[in-house]
């Protein structure tokens, strides 16, 4: 399955949407695992920020459930444009969680 570029560009708030939606809801529910297995501060950031992109495996679904019938076309080529785009946004993540670790640390 690959991405499909022009589905992108008709439906771009979907997918970015999408990507925020599950980057936002990933990192929440980790962050919260974090916190309830004691992780210090700078730890439970980066914890969370590093593993909330989607992974490889969502292709193989996207892919299996395509062929099955449970999935469109389209609908599996939008879910797999907001899987490949989580994971090309690690490592602005990874940055950005420097970035927020040293702004805590000085105050």
């Amino acid at each position: 399955m690959s991405i499909n570029f022009e589905l992108i560009m008709q439906y771009p708030l979907l997918i970015i949407c999408g990507v925020l939606i599950l980057l936002s809801i990933k990192a929440l529910i980790l962050y919260g695992l974090a916190y309830l297995f004691k992780m210090k501060t700078p730890y439970n950031l980066t914890f969370s920020l590093l593993l909330c992109q989607s992974g490889e495996f969502a292709f193989v679904i996207m892919q299996a459930g395509t062929v099955q019938g449970v999935f469109s076309p389209s609908t599996a080529s939008i879910v797999s444009a907001i899987v490949a785009l989580s994971m090309m946004l690690t490592p602005l993540l990874l940055i950005f969680n420097d970035r927020l670790i040293a702004m805590l640390s000085k105050s």
